[in-house]
């Protein structure tokens, strides 16, 4: 095998293209008596929140939605956007409308290729007497590069009063679907599967492939089995991982015949 690795750290057929993954952060201190409002909600900056929660003038105030993987909010259901929208005009804060401001269409990030199509989750949320702090996570298509985003972020809160910080920008990954090393990974998932409409992906998800060169990543989820990730009481299948033994010999043994 040769020059031809694959990382088991995401979902079968076999992934060709990764898209490009920007975490940033949006901060700002408050003079003494400033600020009132109190809110915390997220635990990592990779997933929808499912909880959250705040203080204002006495009043308490939550929002429950529903955890899952940044790169699919729409398996999701954001509880700090739902706080946000019922604090905002209720409370004498501006970080509410910094938070509804965090979104595709008011940020001009509509953006989107033949392959995929840019998501933005504010996921992890701060806001004491003397400090409020918004992280967001960003997943954008293959075919474009970090620094268009990040003016984009420039250019829509630059009338917040937040300082803004690019965390960590990962331009994308990607492989013509025809390449022959993908090729056989796919092979070698329909002889063992059987699935003949498979093809490979192009996901939001960012794995080790990034970090190695002329990698892809091949497995482990399979296609129509559950998908718990980053969400409470993750777990795999005991079918799914005897499966997965099958795939990974086979694909070990197609690699090791090319050239």
């Amino acid at each position: 095998m040769r020059n031809c690795p694959s990382t088991a750290d995401a979902v079968y057929p076999v992934v060709c293209g990764e898209c490009g993954i920007l975490h940033f952060t949006l901060e700002k201190r408050f003079k003494p008596g400033e600020n009132r409002l109190f809110l915390n909600a997220g635990s990592v900056v990779n997933a929808v929140p499912g909880k959250a929660e705040a203080e204002f003038g006495g009043r308490k105030f939550s929002a429950v939605g529903k955890a899952a993987h940044a790169s699919r909010p729409y398996l999701g259901e954001n509880a700090l956007i739902k706080l946000c929208a019922e604090l905002d005009g209720v409370a004498d804060s501006d970080f509410p409308k910094l938070v509804l401001r965090a979104d595709r269409s008011k940020l001009d990030l509509e953006l989107e290729d033949e392959h995929s199509a840019l998501t933005l989750v504010p996921s992890l949320a701060e806001v004491d007497a003397e400090h409020a702090k918004l992280q967001c996570d960003i997943r954008f298509p293959v075919t474009m590069k970090y620094p268009e985003i990040v003016s984009c972020l420039k250019r829509g809160f630059s009338d917040t009063g937040y300082t803004l910080t690019v965390n960590d920008a990962e331009n994308p990954l990607y492989f013509a679907p025809d390449t022959p090393f993908i090729t056989e990974l796919l092979n070698a998932y329909i002889s063992v599967t059987g699935d003949r409409g498979a093809k490979p992906l192009v996901i939001g998800g960012g794995t080790y492939a990034k970090y190695l060169p002329n990698t892809v990543a091949f497995g482990c989820a399979f296609p129509g089995s559950p998908s718990t990730a980053h969400e409470v009481d993750e777990r795999w299948r005991l079918q799914d991982i005897l499966l997965n033994l099958k795939v990974l010999a086979k694909a070990l043994s197609v690699l090791d015949d090319l050239p």
